[in-house]
């Protein structure tokens, strides 16, 4: 998250001021599984998130009911260690998607940044909060891994690389008995002078992600809002058939006014992307006009959303049932709806208050018997807050589930600052 302005360092000093660790006395995080509760009969699905300790990196999973809530049921060791950039408080990874699921492959994908390394699981489709690791977590060939992407088919992952030695992405096939395997001549550099681990969260990278159809690879990196103003941009990479990537990316401007690309999700209805923006609140980037070129200016059709009052749009999130899109705002503690129309123009629906200084970081969207269901990691609070989302601009608070005292009573470290992620899975019969 980045603050620019009185207001927004004011609420961001209370964040940080209130960090907390919880683990008991006689720790048992060394243990590959910690059971932190039970949850009897089928869950409707399961939410993952991860505990991103320099001690060791647990995926810690959720229960969801049919009506939204959850239990949390185990940690599972990430083989790996967690980081912390070099700043103070929450967001340590300055990034979206660090650990990520795919329905289409039933498995989950979860970084080390502390590790160099990445890990896979398999999904129990019909219990997704069974979890078992495939393989050993895999080198990413860079520094500070802090993000992961699927494409829709789940047989490809990529791996967005942060530190400043290596820094830039690398793709890897998904076996379900190996795990992740290298693609050949998918290892790309952004060759970008970042300090290692990165000082953020200005001049950071945030996220990998492909697009709509999978034939480009996206990249997001942050600017600096100033002074001076120096805008970010999004490194596009064209994805071929085999896997494989384009020698170079295309480099493509936010539209003016737009500084720092943060989170980001695909618009469904076009060859285009939402961009939080925590400079202004959000961006739209129309990408139909990509040509292979080294540098591009935004399309005529891409726009900013000035958003008043923010503190710092950082987190996106789709919802299919309401076609709208959801953003957080972690120094307001607020949640922003967004809906875009058909000519790409952006508006805020509605805003929703979370509780606060909970910080409101990543989140994800997920279907629960005809219902969506939005679910925020609330770092500051070591809680995941749930909203049902009823209709466009009718998203109604669940509640907030805290995971401090499950972990302390199973021995499992979870430190406000070092949580991150955020992602969902919908069982299936």
């Amino acid at each position: 998250m980045v603050v620019l302005n009185a207001s927004a360092r004011l609420l961001l000093s209370a964040i940080l001021c209130c960090s907390t660790v919880f683990a008991s006395p006689t720790s048992k995080s060394s243990q590959n599984v910690i059971q932190l509760g039970r949850y009897s009969g089928t869950p409707a699905g399961a939410a993952y998130f991860l505990t991103n300790e320099p001690s060791g990196n647990y995926v810690v999973v959720a229960a969801l009911k049919p009506d939204g809530t959850m239990t949390y049921t185990t940690a599972i060791s990430n083989k790996g260690n967690g980081a912390h950039g070099n700043s103070t408080g929450p967001d340590p990874l300055f990034a979206q998607s660090t650990v990520k699921t795919s329905a289409a492959s039933n498995v989950l994908a979860a970084v080390n940044a502390g590790s160099n390394t990445v890990s896979l699981f398999s999904i129990n489709p019909k219990n997704p909060t069974d979890i078992q690791q495939i393989g050993q977590p895999v080198p990413t060939l860079g520094d500070f891994p802090i993000s992961v992407a699927f494409n829709s088919k789940g047989t490809q992952a990529c791996v967005l690389n942060a530190g400043g030695l290596t820094n830039g992405v690398n793709c890897f096939k998904i076996d379900k008995s190996l795990g992740l395997v290298p693609i050949k001549d998918t290892f790309r550099a952004l060759n970008l002078s970042l300090a290692n681990p990165p000082t953020g969260p200005a001049n950071t990278l945030t996220q990998v992600l492909f697009n709509k159809d999978d034939s480009n690879l996206i990249v997001t990196v942050k600017g600096n809002a100033g002074p001076p103003v120096a805008p970010g941009f999004l490194a596009i990479w064209d994805v071929n058939a085999d896997g494989s990537l384009s020698k170079n990316f295309t480099q493509v401007a936010p539209p003016v006014g737009g500084v720092l690309p943060f989170g980001t999700s695909v618009i469904p209805s076009s060859n285009a992307l939402l961009v939080a923006d925590p400079a202004i609140g959000a961006e739209i980037v129309d990408l139909s006009e990509l040509s292979g070129g080294t540098s591009l200016s935004s399309s005529s059709k891409s726009s900013i959303l000035n958003i008043t009052k923010q503190g710092a749009n950082c987190w996106t999130a789709y919802s299919s049932k309401t076609g709208n899109f959801y953003l957080a705002d972690p120094p307001n503690a607020r949640i922003s709806e967004v809906s875009v129309d058909k000519n790409l123009k952006a508006t805020v629906v509605r805003q929703y208050q979370r509780p606060p200084l909970s910080g409101t970081f990543d989140e994800d969207v997920v279907t629960l018997n005809g219902k969506d269901f939005l679910y925020i990691l609330q770092a500051n609070a070591t809680e995941v807050g749930v909203m049902r989302l009823d209709g466009a601009g009718k998203a109604r608070d669940i509640g907030n589930f805290n995971v401090a005292k499950p972990a302390q009573a199973a021995g499992l470290t979870i430190n406000s600052v070092n949580l991150v992620g955020m992602t969902t899975f919908a069982t299936r019969k």
